[in-house]
């Protein structure tokens, strides 16, 4: 490692392991001086994936109508002990997430099945809780 330019002897490299000069799967120890018989394998390089373009995030269409069904649930739960207007907000919550489920498509993301099978219990929960509260404070 070490070369004679012009009569002047160039500074060494400090000790250490370099890339074996005649492997360069291998490193080789430089005592600071000369090289050595130590040599160790050099450890691989993990080189991280490279994606020339970036690939679009998949999305899926949604199910708006399973979305407001479930909407509806969910708002039926505050709403239920109105007289009337709670028995038809259930069903109506009821009635949209059912047809949501039905028009799911196997395209479509899961959640939106999901909160179409919540709407229908939702709807038909407080559809029975608004018609027995109404009922019950009728009489």
């Amino acid at each position: 490692m070490s070369e004679q330019i012009g009569g002047n002897q160039t500074a060494l490299p400090p000790a250490g392991w370099y890339l074996d000069p005649s492997d360069p799967a291998r490193q080789k120890w430089w005592d600071g001086r000369a090289w050595t018989e130590h040599v160790q394998v050099q450890a691989p390089v993990l080189q991280a994936a490279r994606h020339d373009s970036p690939q679009p995030a998949v999305t899926r269409p949604s199910n708006p109508i399973a979305t407001t069904g479930f909407a509806l649930g969910i708002a039926s739960f505050f709403l239920f002990a109105i007289p009337i207007f709670g028995v038809l907000l259930s069903i109506t919550a009821a009635l949209f997430s059912w047809v949501g489920l039905v028009l799911q498509g196997p395209e479509m993301a899961t959640r939106y099945k999901v909160f179409g099978i919540i709407g229908v219990a939702l709807g038909l929960v407080y559809t029975f809780m608004s018609l027995i509260f109404m009922f019950g404070m009728s009489a």
